[in-house]
């Protein structure tokens, strides 16, 4: 089952939090994962963190699972039809450009559309949508707590894919991704508040593959 963990960063105390209908939650000043997927990068940073869990494990100790605060009705097909849906608005671009160059730009189009499009819902992190809302709110807070108005967000899920690191986005991009399914498990985000400049020197690759 998967496990969804959060850093505020460089936050010198837990900060007064709410409690969520839609999760459990519990917040440490030691950065240690209940798993080893990004632990290296915690290592690297200070701060509280915030493991999430199914509301029923509320007050329990060990390692936490968060996997009934996702939706897993994404399907395979659910993306063959987006794809089928894509690649008919392409045929139609390309058999109405006026130029050779609009035909290419047409299809490129269309490939990297289907490059970043999630094969599976195992692959691809979606909220229910009361969780949504909750862990929304949760993050805001979190920013707020954090000196840099920054933190991070990553996922560990045992059939995720591979491991990615991505890039820094700001909350509103970072629920936008959500919201086209293109959220990916096993993924770590950094995240800074919508009206923070972007750190010197972070990437700005969300999507890609590390």
């Amino acid at each position: 089952m998967p496990t969804i963990e959060l850093i505020s960063i460089d936050c010198p105390a837990i900060p007064a939090l709410p409690t969520y209908r839609s999760f459990a939650y519990r917040a440490e000043t030691r950065l240690e994962s209940h798993r080893a997927l990004f632990q290296a990068v915690f290592d690297s940073l200070s701060g509280v963190i915030v493991h999430l869990a199914n509301k029923e494990m509320e007050g329990e100790d060990g390692c936490w699972f968060a996997g009934k605060l996702m939706d897993w009705t994404s399907t395979k097909a659910d993306r063959d039809r987006e794809l089928h849906a894509f690649a008919t608005s392409i045929v139609r671009t390309v058999r109405e450009a006026a130029t050779e160059q609009e035909q290419i730009e047409a299809v490129k189009e269309y490939l990297l559309k289907r490059s970043i499009l999630p094969e599976t819902c195992d692959t691809v992190l979606v909220f229910l949508p009361d969780t949504r809302s909750d862990v929304h709110d949760l993050m805001r807070k979190l920013l707020d707590a954090s000196p840099q108005h920054r933190i991070t967000f990553s996922s560990d899920y045992q059939f995720g894919g591979e491991r990615r690191e991505c890039g820094e986005v700001t909350l509103s991009e970072f629920f936008a991704l959500h919201d086209r399914r293109q959220l990916w498990y096993n993924a770590l985000y950094y995240i800074r508040a919508d009206e923070e400049k972007r750190s010197p020197g972070c990437r700005n690759d969300i999507g890609a593959n590390s």
